[in-house]
């Protein structure tokens, strides 16, 4: 599957659609279980940013995609399956700029501003007070990740018939503060991706629909 030849339509179905209250409208809420369930979260300060990168890029014909285990570290989100990215600091001007430092400190791999096609939901997570903003970057080339290993365990690519697979999504429970919870996650490369990352892989997945070449 290559998205590379659907590019201007991809680019479209990414145009963000402003939502001042930053709350995710996507059609379908039973991928929100954990990311908007207020009963876990600890915090009454105001939400902090964040960003990530839904990184695309062909490989021979296919289109790639990427995502990354978090190491460990004493935090909400230790050893989780994630995108690269992470907390907007001072330096950063736009979340956008976040997106792109942030995926270099982690895996090496530099992110072009005229790279990025787009822009998903942002998504609020209660329980580690962030609003995290993911951006849509497609690649000029294949990416050779050199993981921090103090920020990535692993990085793991894919190619992007795997997520639009019907067969990866599945449902699963976790383990959140010693509390079992029921909830629907995506299975790639065999590991289990959950809470907000789910998310923002079937916010995208929901806008691929648009493209009916893909489908």
């Amino acid at each position: 599957m290559n998205l590379k030849n659907e590019h201007n339509l991809l680019k479209t179905c990414l145009i963000h659609s402003k939502n001042e209250n930053h709350n995710n409208k996507i059609n379908s809420e039973k991928f929100r279980k954990i990311a908007n369930n207020n009963s876990f979260s600890t915090h009454n300060r105001p939400f902090r940013l964040s960003s990530v990168a839904l990184i695309l890029y062909n490989k021979g014909q296919e289109t790639h995609s990427l995502f990354i285990k978090r190491a460990t570290y004493s935090g909400y989100h230790s050893n989780q399956y994630a995108l690269p990215g992470g907390k907007k600091d001072k330096s950063d001007i736009t979340t956008v700029q976040t997106a792109i430092r942030e995926t270099y400190e982690e895996l090496g791999i530099l992110i072009k501003p005229k790279e990025i096609i787009g822009q998903l939901d942002p998504i609020l997570i209660p329980i580690s007070n962030y609003i995290v903003f993911p951006y849509v970057v497609f690649l000029d080339h294949a990416p050779i990740d050199k993981p921090d290993k103090t920020e990535v365990e692993e990085c793991y690519h894919y190619p992007i018939s795997e997520l639009l697979s019907p067969d990866s999504e599945i449902q699963t429970e976790v383990i959140l503060n010693n509390t079992p919870v029921e909830v629907y996650a995506y299975k790639i490369q065999n590991q289990i991706i959950w809470g907000a990352t789910a998310i923002m892989l079937f916010d995208f997945k929901n806008r691929l629909k648009n493209i009916k070449a893909i489908f």
